[in-house]
């Protein structure tokens, strides 16, 4: 079932920078921490850290947003909307698991299969 909910750009772009201040903040808590990690089956990285703070993502959405989809890197696709938000936790884990501050977060919302804004 698709839901179609009218919030403003303003609306969406604060929320968006709440969502990537939060897994900033999120991941920062395991910087330097030391997490374990694992590959995923394309042999890519990752770390505890990139799914518990998608997973807090996923959580903060659910109670803002309800009715808007979402696609996480580490989590997959959750819910059915024209109204996707797009999650990379910490885009760098090699990085973010050496200890180099080489690494980043990104938040995007799409809209009808249509990037409507990003933030990091």
């Amino acid at each position: 079932m698709s839901v179609t909910v009218e919030n403003s750009f303003s609306d969406d772009l604060a929320l968006a920078r709440q969502l990537a201040a939060l897994a900033s903040e999120d991941a920062l808590d395991y910087f330097h921490r030391g997490v374990s990690t694992e590959y995923k089956q394309d042999g890519t990285l990752v770390s505890q850290a990139d799914i518990e703070v998608d997973r807090s993502l996923v959580d903060f959405l659910a109670r803002r947003r309800p009715g808007d989809a979402v696609l996480g890197e580490e989590l997959g696709a959750l819910g059915d909307s024209s109204r996707r938000w797009l999650f990379d936790p910490i885009d760098g884990t090699s990085n973010f698991v050496a200890g180099s501050s080489q690494w980043g977060t990104h938040v995007a919302l799409q809209n009808d299969r249509q990037i409507r804004l990003v933030a990091r």
